[in-house]
């Protein structure tokens, strides 16, 4: 059971949080100022620590401070206020803060930053492991991996319906498909022989992309899946398609089928992001590694999921963005804009640009960019989107409409 400790000065918070976090299985202690974080953190060894930034005896920025230089490492802290400024935020995450929750704190923000952090907690306590073989443990992916492993365990076949490279990548690592003899079926080119399965007996047999399948290597995996216990080896396959929709598409018969019977879902695209937030420190971690580097990078809290909406391709090198990453460091930090520019967004109007428009097309320029930044990368319901703006509802709503921007699912909820 994963241990939270909250540090704040207001006991009606303190204990709302504690109720929320204990109806979800959390073990939960709580602390009222910066001697008592103290102790708990000696006594009673958190896995996760919520902090406040405003206390009366000591603000929470210099007990992040301390915290961040001891030794052994404190656990993955999550800053919290109420009346936060943008450059608090930063310079808490230039400290080492994973994450930054505004106060009031939704459950719908709250879970998934404190899943995050008990995954980080966990990866930190496993010592002297190479890093990249645990991308797969992430808890939205635990569930997978179970059933993975389920089905490998009582078919020998695996039907994986995903569509983000990244996740494959991460997944076929945690599956350790290359470990020991393997055949990636997805790369014949000819009929498959005996003699090939023979030098990959006991080990995985493998299709990274099924819908790229030609109908030769359809075939092949035919060919492979009715051999698998003669030759004691594990068929795994990564594919888009829903294995009950591949017969219409054409597919050999025994494939749909098997595949239907051992078919794991994984994660769709708005939980896979909350998991890119936490695999990406540990492809960095790798990366570093193979360069002889001890030094790690920080990036910005949830820097993947605040980007703008289809940034994110499918197709993503998740050890390839970790060296963009690493070259991108900027005295331990990656910064947002230079995860954006990597991603390729553009770059957003600068003043010096904004001066050089027309009075009407610099103030629609910077209302873009004002309002992107609160609809897209805070995900802030609507009611404190229209109080910080100083806007009433009404002339919030024509004002992103007239600007032709998205309301996220779930803002207009209240």
């Amino acid at each position: 059971m994963a241990r939270v400790l909250i540090v704040d000065d207001e006991v009606g918070i303190r204990e709302l949080l504690r109720e929320i976090l204990e109806d979800e299985g959390y073990a939960v202690e709580t602390a009222e100022n910066g001697l008592q974080a103290n102790e708990r953190l000696e006594t009673e060894r958190p896995d996760v620590i919520l902090l406040d930034i405003w206390m009366p005896d000591v603000d929470g920025i210099t007990l992040l401070r301390q915290w961040m230089g001891r030794q052994p490492p404190a656990p993955p802290v999550i800053m919290m206020s109420g009346h936060a400024t943008i450059d608090t935020a930063v310079e808490a995450t230039r400290i080492g803060a994973i994450d930054f929750l505004e106060k009031p704190i939704s459950m719908q923000k709250l879970l998934p930053a404190i899943k995050e952090a008990v995954a980080r907690s966990r990866q930190a306590k496993i010592p002297n492991e190479v890093v990249i073989g645990r991308l797969g443990e992430h808890p939205l992916l635990t569930s997978v991996l179970e059933k993975a492993r389920e089905s490998l365990q009582r078919e020998r076949v695996l039907y994986l319906q995903v569509a983000d490279s990244f996740l494959i990548e991460a997944l076929a690592l945690a599956l350790k498909l290359r470990e020991g003899p393997w055949l990636d079926l997805g790369s014949e080119t000819q009929p498959l022989s005996r003699e090939k399965l023979q030098r990959a007996r006991g080990g995985h047999w493998f299709v990274l992309r099924a819908q790229d399948l030609t109908r030769l290597q359809q075939k092949n995996l035919c060919f492979a899946l009715e051999r698998r216990d003669e030759y004691q080896a594990k068929v795994v396959v990564f594919g888009h398609t829903p294995a009950e929709a591949l017969a219409k598409e054409g597919w050999p018969e025994l494939l749909s089928r098997v595949f239907a019977r051992c078919c794991v879902p994984v994660p769709r695209r708005e939980e896979a992001l909350r998991v890119l937030d936490t695999l990406m420190p540990l492809a960095l971690s790798e990366v570093a590694k193979r360069r002889g580097s001890d030094t790690v990078p920080r990036l910005p809290p949830g820097s993947m999921t605040r980007m703008p909406k289809g940034m994110l391709p499918q197709e993503m090198d998740l050890l390839g963005l970790a060296e963009a990453l690493l070259d991108a460091d900027e005295g331990g930090v990656v910064l947002q804009e230079a995860i954006e520019r990597i991603f390729g967004l553009p770059d957003q109007p600068t003043l010096e640009r904004l001066l050089t428009l027309p009075l009407r097309e610099a103030r629609e320029a910077f209302e873009r960019m004002y309002f992107e930044r609160l609809l897209e990368r805070e995900a802030l319901p609507m009611s404190r989107v229209a109080e910080l703006a100083g806007l009433e509802r009404t002339h919030l709503y024509r004002k992103i409409k007239q600007l032709g921007l998205t309301i996220k699912r779930g803002q207009e909820v209240e």
